[in-house]
């Protein structure tokens, strides 16, 4: 089976690959279910058989639905499965704490600064323009919008304003180039109230 690849979905990728390289080909675990609409996780339902989260696919999907049962027992008895699970949902609980740290500036440009940031760390290439090391991150203002729980047109003005304080750089093309250690003392000068 094909499995499209999204390219800022990678913790998704990584439960897939666990399906995909741990779990028997041989459809004695559970039984492939085509859906319009599905979920990774969000359709799993818990004892009582009714799950209230539903995810749309963007593009004709196939699961893999396994009971409950079935793949804890199969966990049990395969380590290498187990270990993969365990690793995938720790990058998950790591990923959902970055972003609560995140969200939990109010202000726009510490809560877009953090994320810029985390990005950087995590999608980010590094590189040299000019005289300023700067590590270039593949990210559209839509996407920013969705990850900082802000509005996409709240996103251009503290972008904007972000460029202007020559911390950031980026074009149309969905690059953001990040000056990491400006931006870095930047945000913490507007925690210490030092902000110019």
């Amino acid at each position: 089976m094909d499995t499209p690849k999204f390219p800022h979905h990678r913790d998704c990728e990584a439960l897939t690959g666990i399906t995909l390289d741990h779990l028997p080909r041989d459809g004695s675990l559970g039984r492939v279910r085509r859906f319009h609409p599905f979920g990774e996780l969000c359709v799993c339902s818990v004892r009582s058989g009714i799950r209230g989260t539903t995810a749309c696919a963007l593009v004709a999907s196939e699961a893999f639905e396994i009971k409950l049962t079935n793949f804890l027992g199969y966990l049990h008895q395969n380590r290498a499965a187990l270990d993969a699970l365990m690793f995938t949902l720790c990058l998950r609980l790591t990923d959902a704490e970055h972003r609560i740290e995140v969200m939990a500036h109010r202000g726009a440009e510490q809560r877009l600064g953090r994320l810029l940031l985390r990005l950087a760390t995590s999608r980010g290439r590094k590189g040299r323009i000019g005289l300023r090391d700067m590590v270039t991150v593949p990210v559209s203002h839509n996407e920013l919008a969705q990850l900082a729980g802000m509005s996409r047109p709240h996103v251009t003005v503290t972008m904007g304003r972000l460029r202007r304080r020559r911390l950031v750089q980026y074009e149309r093309e969905g690059l953001v180039r990040v000056e990491v250690p400006s931006l870095t003392d930047y945000l913490g000068r507007i925690v210490r109230g030092e902000r110019a």
